[in-house]
């Protein structure tokens, strides 16, 4: 078994022993772990890179920008559209940002 695997085993236990009120802050943040390595895992596969040395990327399509936020696609085309999220398109498709999608996070985050 995976060392990562186990220690999040672990820790999944443990949040079982939390009390009620902090479980929706727990679930925020696996929910945020979740997108972020789907991300990072559909990032490596359309580039072909099996290591994942390419999840670092600064430009992200519109479905990988989705994923890294864990939005739907239609989410990432709606603030596209309205021009609330920045965008490059030195082609055919846009491109976005990984700080610009970071910024948007940050700013939808409740306090």
């Amino acid at each position: 078994m995976n060392l990562v695997a186990e220690q999040l085993r672990a820790i999944s236990a443990k949040a079982l022993e939390l009390p009620i009120d902090a479980l929706a802050e727990v679930i925020g943040e696996a929910e945020r772990l979740k997108a972020t390595l789907y991300a990072r895992m559909l990032t490596a596969k359309m580039s072909g890179d099996t290591n994942g040395a390419d999840h670092q990327k600064p430009y992200l399509n519109t479905q990988q920008a989705a994923a890294y936020l864990g939005v739907p696609v239609s989410w990432i085309r709606d603030r596209k559209h309205s021009g609330t999220l920045p965008y490059s398109k030195p082609g055919r498709y846009p491109l976005f940002k990984r700080e610009d999608l970071d910024r948007i996070f940050e700013e939808g985050r409740r306090k």
